[in-house]
């Protein structure tokens, strides 16, 4: 059995706020602005824990959120998600991304999680969500963003982009997840010149070897 390692950042328009990752991992990023993105937010996050609660999987939970977003609000309103299910056992993961940016998989050879899943939640009803599946050896780290990160733009108006994530999040194998996350998100705030037009928000979840445990010596009989 794995040990899971994990930290959470949340930034707005800069301001770096940490948090917790949870074990069913689920990362969004909301329409515009406001009451009414909030407003939004809470509802996928509110039907994808009631669904997850269920036993749903990834896909089955994108189609049922989808629904809903798509009947309590108009063709313009829209949000994606990642949904993501990590078997702290056996370092499965299985997951399925509406429209979302795909997560980052640190190690020895870094790369994008190959896409699975479907369009944004509540542009189309009754649209499936397809499911992909990864392992995570001991010691890789996945790493969850919202597109505050690669479409953050120099003073050029270039992009972050993936590329630029990848190789920087290179840079930080053998820093906590914790220390990733700080790290990506100060490179990208370097990058804007310390002006991010929108927010960001960053996950990290590791698969850490179990720490080795040592039996309890026997007394001597007497």
């Amino acid at each position: 059995m794995f040990r899971v390692e994990q930290a959470a950042t949340n930034a707005i328009r800069g301001r770096h706020r940490p948090g917790v990752a949870p074990r069913r991992l689920a990362r969004q990023s909301r329409d515009g602005g406001g009451q009414r993105a909030h407003a939004l937010t809470a509802l996928v996050r509110n039907a994808l824990r009631a669904y997850a609660v269920d036993g749903l999987a990834p896909g089955a939970a994108l189609l049922q959120a989808n629904d809903v977003v798509a009947h309590f609000t108009g063709p313009e309103t829209f949000v994606t998600v990642f949904f993501g299910i990590l078997d702290t056992d056996s370092g499965e993961l299985t997951y399925s991304s509406a429209g979302h940016p795909p997560p980052v998989v640190i190690g020895e050879r870094s790369s994008l999680l190959p896409s699975a899943g479907g369009p944004i939640l509540g542009a189309f009803a009754g649209k499936t969500f397809a499911e992909g599946q990864a392992p995570l050896s001991a010691d890789q780290t996945l790493v969850l963003y919202t597109d505050g990160v690669t479409e953050a733009r120099d003073g050029d108006q270039g992009l972050y982009g993936e590329e630029r994530l990848l190789k920087h999040a290179e840079g930080l194998i053998g820093e906590s997840p914790d220390g990733m996350i700080r790290g990506i998100f100060e490179d990208v705030k370097a990058y804007a010149d310390g002006e991010l037009q929108d927010d960001v928000a960053l996950v990290a979840v590791r698969m850490a070897r179990p720490a080795e445990s040592h039996p309890t010596p026997t007394p001597p009989a007497r």
